[in-house]
C-alpha cells in the first residue's frame, strides 16, 4: 500500500459497499449513541467506542489491513447488539432501520472474511486474450502436434483454449 485510502476501488464491490456501510453505521450510530447506550443499557461510552472502531475499522478495511476486518466485525457486533435490544425494548423503527443496516454490515464483512477477501497485498489475477485471425483449432491442432508453435503450445498447456463463435 503505498498511500492512504477511505475507499478502495481495487476492492470487489461487496467490500466497497461494507466499507461505506460501516461509515454509515458509524454516523448513524455515532448520531444515536445517548439513546442508544441508555435504552439498551449498555451504556453511552461503549456505544460511542463502538462507533468510533466502526469507522476506524472501515478504513483498515479499505487500505487492507486485517485488524480493520476484526475491528469493524467487532464494533458491528456491539452496534447490532445495542439496536436489537432496543428493538426488543421498544419496538421503534429506526433502531430496525439501524439494526437492519448492522445485519447486512455483518454479512458483507463475514463474507469477507469467509471468501479470503482479506489477505493483504492480494495478488491481481492476470487475465490474457489472444485471438489469431484465420486460425481454428482444425489448423493449430497438427501445428501443436508438430511442434511448429512451441509459444503457442506453451499458452494452451497453461491456459484455456476454445473456439470463438463468429459470423
Amino acid at each position: 500500500m503505498d498511500h492512504f485510502r477511505w475507499l478502495n476501488p481495487s476492492h470487489p464491490q461487496t467490500l466497497q459497499s461494507a466499507v461505506m456501510l460501516a461509515y454509515f453505521n458509524s454516523l448513524f450510530a455515532l448520531l444515536s449513541a445517548g439513546f442508544l447506550g441508555v435504552v439498551s443499557g449498555l451504556g453511552s461510552p461503549i456505544i460511542f467506542l463502538a462507533a468510533l472502531g466502526q469507522a476506524a475499522g472501515g478504513v483498515g478495511v479499505a487500505n487492507e489491513k486485517k485488524w480493520g476486518y476484526l475491528l469493524s466485525v467487532g464494533a458491528c457486533g456491539v452496534l447490532c447488539l445495542a439496536r436489537l435490544i432496543v428493538v426488543m425494548r421498544s419496538g421503534i423503527d429506526l433502531s430496525l432501520i439501524g439494526l437492519m443496516f448492522s445485519g447486512a454490515l455483518l454479512a458483507l464483512l463475514l463474507c469477507a472474511i469467509g471468501c479470503g477477501a482479506t489477505t493483504e497485498a492480494r495478488s491481481p489475477i492476470r487475465v490474457s486474450l489472444i485471438g489469431i485471425d484465420g486460425a481454428t483449432w482444425r489448423v493449430l491442432d497438427p501445428m501443436l502436434e508438430r511442434g511448429e508453435l512451441p509459444h503457442v503450445a506453451r499458452l494452451v498447456q497453461m491456459g484455456v483454449r476454445g473456439p470463438l463463435r463468429s459470423q
